[in-house]
């Protein structure tokens, strides 16, 4: 009961509380709402065209045809992305669509091109696939907000365009200058070669039979050498003892016949002695064997009795005398030399290879060069073809951009909804603020509530014809005002909204 008592007396006071402030809550629910009703009637409606882009993977497999072209989409997009919005870029789409014209009437086509950057967006759609291990771009959404609907279709549509061939241009502009760089650094390594091939065929000349590769037959050479020499100082050997036994028959020599022939063995002897020390040490057998064979004809010739002439001056007569002995000698003297020639080759083959293996360093490093970048040029001409024919990476427009038939911004159903909220909550809050300031007794129950004498009567209020028409007066005058005040508002609404594409995008931004 008392539940009830108290509910009943709490709609009386707002009954009386709204008969008494009912001007003031309508004025300060009216006003605010007006305001925000005229701005949103009154700003320009902005339409949004999407248009989506896939991107295509390289249609021909890698191990065919290896790309070229480098694989950073990310970063190909980014700069793409930079290039439409750039200033000229920006310049050539508001000319060919003739946008922001009331911006352009007022001589700021930098006021249009920066409104312009801030209409076009750009969304990328990522996944995370088994082939690259960080998420790439499969997709991407370009889309641009305008006041014409088809206008924002036609605009996206070019932009979604431009990407598309940009990024056809640029992959081909790419592989074009892969494959011209390739093709100089390839004639460049190739006259290089070059160098060195003719560096290593001018040693090969200048050195024939010192090369390394050559040693082998170098030292065949000089054992056969070898060979006819001894066979030569055999033959010298032979041709003497004959000299020197017909000699003795005839009773004319001077010295007996073995010493002559040791005298004889012994020079041999030790010209042979003096090659073996070339190549051998002293303890090698041959040399040793030499040395001991030299030790015993030279004692048999200290041994020997001076008679006549010594055994080299016998040789020496015998080689004047007889043209065969002096063939020999010369083959003997033509042997040595050449013996001695391919001595000084096998001698010097150390610091030949050397030079050589310096020398055919920088020609097997530059062929190896040479093959690697023909290889790659190969593949490079190989790429171009596939990016000339767009195989490669491509955008394609999956889904074209549409004409909008509902504005995306302001939402002016949220907005509203939120400006009668805040009406509302004006007007609730005049009403508080007007009853907490007016300090008079409105009823005979507050009167009672604070005057501790009892009220012994009631007089009603005694309302006069002149207090009915100042009433009524003041009812007129309150109905003109606010209904100037409400087209004040709704002027000064128009005056705020009207065109103002800053407020669109502020409200677009926090909606």
């Amino acid at each position: 009961m008392e539940d009830e008592v108290r509910s009943q007396s709490m709609l009386d006071l707002g009954r009386a509380i709204w008969v008494r402030r009912k001007w003031i809550a309508i004025l300060a629910f009216a006003g605010p709402l007006a305001a925000v009703l005229g701005v949103l009637t009154f700003m320009p409606r902005l339409y949004e065209a999407k248009a989506t882009v896939l991107v295509e993977r390289q249609q021909m497999p890698e191990s065919l045809v290896k790309p070229t072209v480098s694989s950073e989409l990310e970063m190909r997009l980014h700069a793409i992305h930079e290039e439409v919005l750039s200033r000229a870029r920006l310049e050539e789409l508001i000319n060919a669509f003739n946008l922001y014209p009331e911006i352009r009437r007022r001589g700021s086509v930098r006021d249009a091109v920066e409104r312009l950057r801030q209409d076009i967006k750009l969304d990328k759609k990522m996944e995370r696939s088994a082939v690259y291990r960080e998420p790439t771009t499969v997709a991407f959404a370009v889309s641009y907000r305008g006041q014409d609907p088809q206008k924002a279709a036609d605009v996206t549509n070019a932009l979604a365009r431009f990407y598309v061939v940009s990024n056809a241009k640029k992959r081909e502009r790419q592989a074009n200058a892969t494959a011209a760089f390739l093709k100089v650094e390839l004639e460049q390594t190739k006259q290089t070669l070059d160098q060195h091939e003719k560096r290593v065929g001018d040693y090969k000349k200048r050195n024939n039979g010192g090369l390394p590769d050559q040693a082998q037959m170098n030292m065949l050479t000089i054992e056969r050498l070898y060979s006819e020499l001894r066979m030569n100082r055999d033959g010298q050997g032979r041709l003497l003892e004959r000299q020197e036994g017909a000699a003795g028959a005839g009773g004319g020599i001077d010295l007996p016949p073995a010493q002559d022939r040791a005298a004889a063995r012994l020079a041999l002897l030790r010209q042979e002695l003096t090659e073996l020390s070339t190549r051998y040490t002293d303890k090698y057998p041959d040399v040793v064997a030499k040395k001991a064979e030299i030790a015993d004809l030279e004692r048999q010739v200290a041994h020997a009795p001076p008679r006549g002439a010594s055994a080299a001056a016998r040789v020496s007569r015998a080689t004047t005398n007889d043209p065969r002995m002096a063939n020999l000698k010369a083959d003997e003297q033509r042997l040595l030399d050449a013996i001695a020639s391919y001595q000084k080759r096998v001698e010097e083959m150390p610091k030949r290879e050397q030079e050589f293996q310096e020398i055919a360093r920088d020609y097997e490093t530059t062929k190896e060069l040479y093959r690697s970048l023909k290889q790659r040029y190969e593949e490079a001409l190989l790429g171009e073809n596939v990016e000339q024919q767009q195989r490669g990476e491509l955008f394609r427009i999956v889904e074209p951009a549409a004409v909008p038939d509902q504005p995306a911004a302001p939402r002016t159903g949220r907005l509203a909804a939120l400006g009668l909220m805040a009406s509302l909550g004006l007007a609730a809050l005049a009403v508080m603020l007007a009853e907490q300031v007016d300090n008079s007794f409105h009823s005979l129950a507050e009167l009672r509530a604070h005057v501790p004498a009892p009220v012994a009567a009631a007089i009603p209020r005694i309302v006069t014809p002149a207090d009915e028409r100042r009433g009524t007066r003041r009812l007129h005058l309150l109905a003109v005002s606010s209904a100037i005040a409400l087209v004040v508002i709704v002027g000064l609404a128009w005056l705020i909204a009207a065109g103002n594409y800053d407020l669109v995008a502020f409200l677009a931004r926090r909606g």
